[in-house]
């Protein structure tokens, strides 16, 4: 992946969940993952959860 903004180097990655709808997932430190959507130069943050909870709620994402 080339960039997709929040941060240099942390661990995000594009997410196919549905077509022409482009997710990321972002881990925050080893404790929380942000999911969240770019359009042009601006990032809508869509959930902010625990990894715990991404755990229960996408199962194997």
């Amino acid at each position: 992946m080339d960039d997709p903004f929040p941060g240099k180097g942390s661990d995000k990655e594009l997410l196919n969940l549905r077509p022409g709808v482009k997710v990321y997932r972002l881990h925050i430190g080893r404790s929380f993952t942000a999911f969240y959507e770019i359009e042009g130069k601006t990032v809508f943050v869509n959930e902010i959860m625990t990894i715990e909870q991404v755990h229960k709620k996408y199962k194997g994402l």
